[in-house]
């Protein structure tokens, strides 16, 4: 099977985001990937689709809308805390991107490692531990679009 991102590799400072050797995993066309992303201003990288290679597996996205349900807690709260996602990369997780691909990717998917909040303050840890998804080069940097992937959702999380 041809992967359309299969020249790329892992970077070791990328795979220090998780809490144990991630597994090589193949998305299959017609499958989802989700990200939520901070709208602040055009110059805010949060604000571009496929300039970061982190994205949510299927099953992670699942587990974090069950565990909101669950709890009685928001989606992105849960998301925040369970993939680790510091306020420095993402401040406000306030749009919910949802890719389908149109072509067969390699990933790198496994467990967030745990950490603070914020930068410098040890007093709130992101708990981690759900699966992330490191999957490069969907396309060019800066780009708006990409052939291995179709923008299928961009808009709030359905709990905001």
């Amino acid at each position: 099977m041809e992967l359309y991102n299969a020249g790329f590799t892992l970077p070791s400072t990328d795979l220090l985001t998780f809490a144990k050797a991630p597994a090589i995993v193949v998305f299959l066309p017609g499958e989802h990937l989700f990200r939520f992303g901070t709208i602040k201003d055009p110059t805010f990288e949060g604000s571009r689709i496929f300039d970061s290679p982190w994205w949510i597996p299927p099953a992670t996205y699942r587990h974090i809308t069950e565990t909101a349900h669950r709890t009685g807690t928001s989606i992105v709260d849960v998301a925040r805390s369970r993939l680790a996602v510091a306020t420095a990369w993402n401040p406000v997780m306030d749009w919910l991107m949802v890719l389908e691909l149109r072509k067969a990717v390699q990933a790198w998917v496994g467990p967030t490692r745990p950490q603070p909040l914020s930068a410098g303050d040890r007093s709130v840890i992101l708990l981690g531990n759900y699966h992330q998804a490191y999957i490069p080069g969907l396309a060019p940097k800066d780009a708006t679009a990409s052939e291995a992937a179709t923008l299928a959702y961009f808009g709030q999380p359905l709990d905001r």
